[in-house]
């Protein structure tokens, strides 16, 4: 009898990635151009290709990839995984984009896979386009990561090629949030490659695009900023010291809860404190505080424990704070809710977050919470387009709380 396998081939077309099931009697598997008729397989996973693979520093018993690996989505239904150190390479073709269940993993295939199919080309057009499908400003920084000099020349000419394409001035912003963080990443790696000509150049193209973004950033009038002695409910006057963040640019952050103990199916608030700890005035805005503020749960030795969070996909309102030196406020108040079964019935709320664990001891915080890390364009009083989020002045950034101790019981 026939394996599933043996009775259907996959061909991924190169153009669309369009999925096509194909009798035996025509050519084998193609992804992207690279017939992988004949190829040899192994099995899926560590097993399979132990060179691709390590064990989790922070997980027992679980394993990454490697640092001299790049794994990236070829097509919806095939991924590549690069071992840049033995310079060879696997290709897993998935039945089902959503499982490995059925999947098969072809190679060791040696050489370099940029070379053998289009990826390059790929990854440029969606790039300079703005389609981000999937993630490929994350599969530059893996590239670069690697530390492979051929890997680096490609990801720097997709880098410059992006840069390059004249854009409208909201777009400018989401580039450079998207691709500076990057090449200031690795800028050393680029100059240990013998990038250093063309580091500068992507600068230089990241300076010129900066200028032009700051030349249309709105100014809010400070009477629509709201100051601490407006917000409710006021700050506790003492929190502990490792419930604080480290500061960033003069603000710092803290999640407290309303009561250290807390009863499975009981839900219990935490107040988000931000206290300005510099020594001038800042100014910063939020929107979405609740959803973009994730709990981050762990228990006994460190353990993190999944938690999951509603999302909601409608408008959220700005709202903007200026902070005095030594000011503090509540930004918000999310909740958390142990369980310790999961019920189809209970989903979290707008604002909540549920834990699947039983009663025990845990560490809980907040991160990451975003303050003005956003970006939002709007027309001013002229007509102009101009980013309003963050507003000219404004302190932009994320920042993350410390953890406090809870105790859940039954």
């Amino acid at each position: 009898m026939r394996s599933m396998a043996q009775s259907w081939v996959v061909v991924l077309a190169i153009a669309s990635g369009v999925l096509a099931q194909l009798p035996t009697s025509q050519p084998g598997t193609v992804v992207l151009g690279l017939d992988l008729t004949g190829k040899p397989t192994v099995q899926n996973g560590p097993k399979g290709a132990p060179e691709i693979f390590e064990p989790h520093p922070d997980y027992p018993g679980s394993v990454r990839e490697r640092s001299d690996v790049l794994m990236m989505p070829l097509t919806e239904l095939a991924w590549l995984r690069y071992s840049t150190s033995r310079q060879h390479f696997y290709v897993e073709v998935k039945r089902n984009p959503n499982s490995s269940d059925g999947a098969i993993t072809y190679g060791p295939i040696d050489g370099d896979p940029f070379e053998m199919m289009p990826i390059e080309q790929m990854m440029t057009a969606r790039l300079v386009r703005l389609e981000r499908a999937p993630d490929d400003p994350y599969r530059i920084d893996i590239m670069l990561r690697t530390g492979d000099n051929r890997l680096a020349i490609r990801a720097v000419r997709m880098l410059k090629a992006t840069l390059a394409i004249p854009r409208e001035v909201q777009n400018k912003d989401l580039t450079l949030r998207e691709l500076r963080p990057i090449i200031e990443k690795h800028a050393a790696t680029m100059t240990r490659l013998g990038l250093g000509t063309e580091l500068g150049h992507l600068n230089e193209a990241l300076a010129a695009m900066q200028a032009d973004v700051d030349s249309n950033v709105m100014e809010v009038p400070l009477d629509q900023y709201t100051v601490a002695k407006d917000v409710t409910p006021a700050p506790p006057t003492t929190i502990p010291a490792e419930a604080w963040s480290e500061p960033l640019n003069g603000l710092r952050a803290a999640a407290i809860p309303v009561a250290l103990t807390t009863k499975l199916g009981a839900t219990l608030r935490f107040d988000i404190i931000v206290e300005n700890v510099g020594k001038t005035d800042i100014k910063f805005s939020t929107m979405g505080l609740l959803q973009s503020a994730r709990a981050e749960v762990t228990g006994p030795g460190g353990k993190p424990i999944t938690t999951s969070t509603a999302f909601f996909s409608g408008f959220e309102r700005t709202t903007r704070y200026l902070l005095k030196p030594g000011e503090r406020i509540v930004l918000g108040s999310p909740t958390l809710t142990f369980n310790e079964r999961r019920d189809p019935q209970r989903q979290a709320s707008y604002g909540d977050s549920l834990v699947i664990a039983p009663a025990g001891e845990y560490q809980v915080r907040y991160n990451p919470i975003g303050i003005s890390s956003g970006q939002s364009w709007s027309r001013d009083s002229n007509g102009v387009m101009k980013r309003s989020v963050p507003a000219k002045g404004e302190w932009s950034g994320m920042l993350g709380t410390g953890f406090v101790k809870i105790q859940v019981g039954n």
